[in-house]
């Protein structure tokens, strides 16, 4: 078996956490991605069946020929921006996994919106934008709001936005940043309270839940991720399974990793984000220290053998990460957490 998987992980830490648990992985894993990219991982050693293969650029017609070339069995990615265009070479191929038109629901925040609320799942009033019509829009809404790009992640360009006042600064915000500048917005209701997130697999409709995570973030107005809190036996997962069943009908997701951001509202599950790839920031390396899930084998072994993975809940242990805001430094000494 051959499986490409389309952009390396920019954290070399997961790389090798990928890498490691694919070397257990019954056949050849193909990475694809630029060859700068691939050059800043020339000097590490990774396992026999692991190759790197260089691409011009991707664009659809290029990876399709590389994948075609390489006579590959499939074609996925475990990074944001190359979900689309895997998906894209796999409608052309005939490849097993979603379809361009169920990827998009997922990574396009917009169209996750759309499609929720014509299944009356979502009660979050929502708006596309430029930053150009951001004031005619923000009218017709009760402030504060949340504003951020349709298709991006890591919380590039998430503002909450209390006063008119503030489009300005979110403006210049925007175009010094290489991804977000010129990108199209959505504006959407802010909904308080604690931030969680659900991880798991989708194994041809069924689910398979690893657990949940709790997330520490700054203050308004920004929400930047610090920190995580992994739990296997969460008091949540009773429920969880119901509501992402109806929620994952929705949207036309059937095979995948799922990375599921999402609020409590008024007792009900209110998706913030929703992601057809494992969550970042570590989250993969809490669940196998958790529960010794080695979740990117696990997606790759059902993926191209139908083999179901097994979660651990008896013994898990709740994990955690913490990142530092503070800038480069030297650390004098390290303490244990409460």
């Amino acid at each position: 078996t051959r499986l490409g998987i389309l952009q390396l992980p920019y954290n070399l830490d997961i790389l090798k956490q990928i890498t490691t648990q694919l070397a257990h992985f019954n056949g050849h894993v193909f990475f694809i991605d630029t060859a700068a990219r691939i050059l800043t991982v020339k000097e590490l050693e990774f396992p026999s069946n692991i190759h790197f293969v260089a691409c011009d650029s991707y664009e659809v017609a290029c990876i399709q020929t590389l994948s075609t070339d390489m006579r590959l069995d499939n074609l996925i990615s475990l990074a944001e921006l190359g979900l689309m265009p895997a998906a894209q070479v796999r409608d052309r191929l005939s490849m097993r996994g979603h379809c361009t038109t169920v990827e998009r629901k997922s990574v396009d925040k917009y169209e996750m919106r759309v499609a929720l609320a014509k299944a009356s799942l979502t009660r979050v009033k929502f708006e596309k934008s430029t930053i150009g019509q951001l004031p005619d829009v923000l009218r017709r809404f009760d402030l504060p709001v949340i504003v951020k790009p349709v298709s991006l992640t890591g919380s590039i360009g998430v503002e909450l936005i209390s006063n008119h006042a503030q489009i300005k600064a979110y403006a210049n915000r925007l175009k010094k940043n290489t991804y977000a500048n010129g990108c199209e917005l959505i504006v959407e209701t802010f909904v308080p309270g604690a931030e969680f997130s659900v991880e798991g697999l989708l194994l041809d409709g069924e689910l398979r839940i690893y657990g949940v995570t709790e997330k520490e973030t700054t203050e308004q107005p920004y929400f930047v991720e610090t920190g995580h809190r992994f739990d296997p036996n969460h008091r949540f997962m009773p429920w969880l399974h119901p509501a992402l069943e109806e929620i994952f009908g929705a949207l036309g997701m059937k095979i995948c990793p799922f990375h599921v951001e999402f609020k409590i509202m008024d007792g009900r599950l209110e998706i913030i984000e929703l992601h057809s790839r494992f969550g970042g920031d570590f989250i993969t390396k809490l669940i196998e220290y958790s529960s010794g899930n080695k979740v990117f084998l696990e997606y790759a072994e059902f993926l191209c053998y139908g083999n179901i993975p097994c979660v651990v809940r008896a013994g898990a242990d709740v994990t955690a990460v913490k990142f530092s805001p503070v800038s480069a430094g030297r650390i004098t000494s390290v303490s244990p957490l409460n």
